[in-house]
């Protein structure tokens, strides 16, 4: 619930251009409750140790990226740790080492505004440590946490307890640089690794032990499990063959390990077009292997089996008579935000936005969810500033043909 006038502003601002806000998007999304629920449900597994794998697909303007964030915030709400990111020139998927650096600084924890870094997920855990009455007990917590990141890797151990016990003693230098290392920078220098025991750095032969490694101390350290969401994959379709090829494999390694529960407590979630599905040439197709992976979700959403529960959901467009709610929420958002009074209903904003999309030769039909929320913003600001589109229009269908007419002045 947005509490004042300041995040009610923020929010607005985001909307107006085109953006997601970081916060409050449950109070916004709408048309979306199958999904939020199956979203939950899987969230559960995860408590059982249950791995999953979630694939959102759907057209430009469908609200992918707003759902995404909407279930990123449903998880740390819940007390996971998330890790968001998206295909871009600097990160796509095709270097196993990189995959790791990215998914390690772009941690979201509960309760933190904003990017969170490895430093900052062992907060509570140390607080504990140092303020727990029975120094022993504290010790053999962490001689368990060790024992445990043993069996992944013993290099990723060692830093490990070096790290815990700089965090203890307050060695801020000390802690910074393991931290770095742990995460997967590289420009360390030989002299410091020495300090705590360690020599080169996370590479392709052991990055998925320390993704292991770094699952499992997620769940160690008491949150619920770890969710890894990666957004727009289908622009690895734009990509080189072998680039392609390469993030294809590594996205099969992910998904081998999640389901086989070597990732303890781990959901992948991917959003992209349907064309990542539908291309044969480029898509998940290409990969035999990967497309293995998913054969029945492939099957189903080919010959348009709905089943919400696949690891494959395709986002249906919102509609028409869906903008209602959306405008509800955003006009009221509105009027919080600027403290003004808007004489025109809810139903006759959503018929002006219509309107406007309409007027420039486009099919109401076709509007998505993002256009109709910009284009209801800048309506509200001219209501705001020049006192027009206050009378009331009224919209309805004639065959395909839309009907609009303004009830002062009865014309069409």
């Amino acid at each position: 619930m947005i509490a004042n006038k300041t995040d009610a502003k923020i929010v607005i601002n985001a909307l107006k251009n085109g953006g997601v806000p970081k916060e409050f998007i449950e109070d916004i999304i709408i048309g979306r409750d199958m999904e939020i629920s199956e979203f939950k449900r899987n969230l559960n597994n995860l408590n059982d140790g249950i791995g999953n794998i979630k694939i959102i697909l759907g057209n430009y303007g469908t609200g992918k990226t707003f759902l995404l964030n909407a279930l990123k915030n449903i998880a740390l709400k819940d007390d996971f740790v998330v890790s968001f990111l998206q295909i871009d020139r600097a990160f796509r998927l095709n270097k196993l080492d990189d995959f790791y650096y990215y998914i390690m600084h772009n941690l979201f924890v509960k309760n933190n505004d904003g990017l969170t870094s490895f430093d900052n997920i062992f907060d509570i855990w140390i607080d504990n440590l140092k303020n727990a009455p029975d120094k022993m007990e504290s010790t053999n917590e962490i001689n368990k946490v060790i024992k445990t990141m043993q069996k992944y890797n013993d290099t990723f151990a060692r830093a490990l307890l070096n790290y815990i016990r700089s965090k203890i003693k307050n060695d801020y230098e000390m802690t910074e640089v393991i931290s770095s290392w742990l995460s997967g920078e590289k420009n360390i220098s030989y002299e410091m690794k020495t300090k705590f025991n360690v020599i080169g750095s996370i590479n392709k032969s052991n990055m998925l032990d320390f993704l292991k490694a770094f699952s499992k101390l997620v769940d160690l350290l008491g949150y619920k499990g770890f969710v890894i969401v990666i957004d727009e994959i289908d622009l690895l379709l734009n990509e080189r063959s072998d680039i392609r090829k390469n993030a294809y494999e590594n996205l099969k390694y992910l998904i081998d390990l999640i389901v086989a529960a070597d990732l303890t407590k781990t959901m992948l979630l991917l959003s992209g077009t349907k064309e990542i599905i539908e291309n044969e040439e480029k898509g998940f197709r290409s990969n035999i292997a990967l497309s293995q992976r998913l054969g029945n979700a492939i099957d189903s959403y080919e010959f348009g089996i709905g089943n919400i529960k696949e690891s494959i959901i395709m986002l249906k467009d919102i509609k028409i008579t869906d903008y209602l709610e959306i405008t509800d929420k955003i006009v009221n958002i509105y009027k919080y935000a600027y403290d003004i009074h808007i004489k025109t209903t809810s139903e006759s904003l959503k018929n002006w936005v219509l309107y406007t999309y309409n007027k420039n030769g486009k099919n109401i039909h076709e509007l998505k969810v993002r256009e109709f929320i910009t284009r209801l913003i800048t309506i509200l600001d001219q209501v705001d500033e020049n006192h027009i589109y206050n009378s009331n229009l009224e919209f309805k269908m004639s065959g395909d043909r839309p009907i609009f007419k303004n009830v002062l002045s009865k014309s069409n």
